[in-house]
């Protein structure tokens, strides 16, 4: 054990429980990622008692995915392996309450469950109970414990739709030292961009197990447009855009409004034609209702 891993496992894990412990009375997203996590053990063990047999013995594949947007650039891969091979277990996790019923109804996972606090101990039982052949980590969420305690029990780690841009803070000063104390870990980095690839290899990723393959979001988007029929409900509300030139935001947090709203108003004094869509990242009331008074 290095200095890194003492320094994350004594100091660094404790104050961030601390800390969600305290958020947790004050926002109520926070608290259910705390309850959830709680039951991911016992939701695991259901699963594994109800197959009778644990887990198959050529070994399943982990999925994790931080929240709704690197869920869905998971997805086309994850429906790609089941229909390859059905018999394959497929295993979900995920961080963020924002994705739990997503990720809970998707129909090419076997076992869906929010990712145990990463400590020693959790991922120790974690991969014992699971036994995965693979890891994949959908863009980042990259654990410092899931990664070590994966390498060390010779499972391999790949991260997909990996981005890592160059004013990241996991590039420099003590923030960069200790991600590279557990980033060689990663067995395979699918970036991308070139730009991404050279910056996890700034952090010790081995050149050769940096690849670009592009971003699966583009896949997953274009899937799930064309399936959407003309008809449909949701779409029929902007049939009379077709002659117009539309622009679509997705995931607005409310720190992007101060920079996007003017530049918006701006284009619309320019030219009358055009249509906007905006999309809140918690379309919350107030955040609605915000946009809507713009």
């Amino acid at each position: 054990m290095n200095l890194w891993d003492l320094a994350y496992n004594l100091a660094g894990l404790p104050l961030a429980r601390a800390s969600s412990r305290l958020a947790a009375g004050l926002r109520p997203k926070v608290a259910r990622g705390l309850n959830g996590r709680k039951r991911s053990f016992a939701e695991i063990e259901s699963y594994l008692s109800a197959t009778g047999h644990g887990p198959p013995p050529t070994g399943g594949i982990l999925f994790h995915a931080s929240s709704v947007g690197e869920y869905l650039q998971a997805l086309p891969l994850i429906r790609e392996l089941k229909a390859a091979n059905k018999e394959r277990s497929l295993y979900l996790s995920f961080f963020s309450p924002s994705v739990e019923k997503r990720a809970r109804a998707c129909p090419h996972a076997d076992l869906v469950f929010y990712l145990p606090e990463d400590t020693r101990a959790n991922i120790t039982r974690l991969l014992g109970l699971l036994k995965p052949t693979l890891i994949v980590i959908s863009k980042f969420d990259i654990w410092p414990n899931l990664v070590t305690q994966a390498e060390q029990a010779g499972i391999p780690v790949a991260v997909i739709a990996a981005t890592l841009s160059p004013d990241s803070g996991r590039l420099r000063g003590l923030s960069g030292r200790f991600h590279r104390s557990f980033y060689p870990g990663l067995s395979l980095v699918c970036a991308i961009a070139e730009a991404d690839a050279k910056n996890f290899i700034r952090l010790g990723v081995k050149a050769e197990n940096c690849i670009v393959t592009g971003d699966t979001r583009f896949d997953q988007t274009w899937q799930r447009a064309s399936e959407v029929a003309e008809d449909d409900p949701l779409v029929l509300a902007f049939s009379g855009w077709k002659s117009h030139f539309r622009f679509a935001f997705g995931s607005i947090w409310p720190a992007d409004l101060k920079h996007l709203l003017p530049a918006l108003a701006e284009l619309c004094n320019r030219h009358e034609h055009l249509r906007l869509i905006l999309a809140p990242h918690e379309p919350t009331q107030a955040h609605v209702k915000s946009l809507v008074s713009f």
